[in-house]
């Protein structure tokens, strides 16, 4: 437990001499790193699915020849040949996210705001613990929909699609980053965000187990609909959701200015709609953290734009998000996470 909130106490201290002294890319780097090491060289029971996917990338450096998607099969190949220690999966996952991910950060926010994008990232459980300590073949997609949103941004639409389906090869889900591109076609109004979130809150109480078991059996997964809720699944977060998306709904035309701040802002706000029912299943939050990470780059925009009290109000909400976390892997006695232990320790 001491690692988890060690690594959370020094990434607030980053964050904070970040604003102290301008060295933006010193600061952005040490915090990759920090987090890149801890995840690569963690034991191999540390993660639910992680003594699994090691179990594979044995196989496929032996020259097995798994079937699971070609890319993911590949990437776990191409790090079998540098090493054959299961930290090189690790390795080589990370590297496709951090890297992606600090790629994009730095294209699409002012340099002012790179460390607080790092501490969402870092704070957020499920994207920074979940999406590297256990659902690797996702977290390799997110990389890569990282770089394929950015050239969806430059309108570049045949390198987007073309980094879609690169990114479908490693983990399928991720063909749904196509759904981005048509998103950001339409053009939102404060009016049709009103009607939106308010007929996902409403929705999600009403039909949402419905509409989860329709959405994996038109995708033929239906074995996943059964998949136990989020610990977020509560009526009170729900209604959170709700009220936040409003007050930013309310404020949208005012904090996004130009048109790549408007559709950051939309598929924030889109997000936190799909969020009201992601917390009901765990494989549809899976889902969600593909958005999440897509628009890390609102918070910037949130956060240069709002007061004190907004501001005081993502800190709060992320320290305590988790803190709970750790705190319930600690009292639940989960051995996958607690304690943590290193490869060498």
């Amino acid at each position: 437990m001491t690692v988890y909130i060690g690594m959370f106490v020094i990434q607030a201290v980053i964050w904070y001499c970040s604003r102290k002294w301008n060295k933006p890319y010193l600061w952005l780097w040490l915090s990759f790193g920090l987090l890149f090491v801890m995840s690569s060289f963690r034991s191999m029971n540390i993660g639910t699915d992680y003594a699994e996917y090691v179990s594979i990338y044995d196989l496929i450096a032996g020259g097995t020849n798994y079937d699971m998607e070609p890319g993911y099969v590949f990437l776990n190949s191409m790090m079998s040949l540098f090493t054959s220690h299961y930290c090189g999966l690790a390795i080589g996952v990370n590297l496709v996210l951090m890297l992606s991910l600090a790629f994009f950060i730095t294209q699409h926010v002012p340099q002012q705001y790179w460390q607080l994008c790092v501490m969402i990232f870092s704070a957020n459980p499920y994207m920074y613990l979940q999406s590297t300590f256990n659902i690797l073949r996702q977290a390799c997609g997110i990389g890569i929909l990282l770089i394929a949103s950015h050239f969806f941004l430059k309108k570049d639409w045949k390198k987007g699609v073309l980094f879609v389906i690169l990114a479908s090869l490693l983990h399928k889900a991720s063909i749904i980053g196509l759904v981005i591109p048509l998103f950001w076609l339409i053009k939102w109004k404060k009016k049709y965000w009103y009607a939106a979130i308010l007929s996902c809150f409403f929705v999600s109480f009403l039909l949402g187990d419905t509409l989860i078991s329709f959405f994996f059996n038109v995708i033929d997964f239906g074995g996943y609909a059964g998949y136990e809720a989020s610990a977020l699944n509560h009526p009170i977060y729900i209604l959170g959701i709700a009220v936040v998306a409003l007050f930013l709904t309310d404020n949208r035309d005012k904090w996004a200015i130009t048109e790549v701040e408007q559709k950051f802002y939309d598929l924030y706000l889109f997000s936190l709609c799909f969020l009201m029912f992601a917390v009901k299943n765990d494989m549809i939050y899976r889902f969600y953290l593909i958005f999440a990470f897509i628009c890390l780059p609102t918070v910037a925009i949130i956060w240069r734009s709002a007061g004190k009290l907004v501001r005081l109000g993502y800190v709060t909400y992320y320290s305590a998000f988790y803190m709970g976390y750790i705190l319930l892997m600690y009292l639940s006695k989960d051995t996958f996470y607690i304690p943590f232990r290193f490869c060498f320790g």
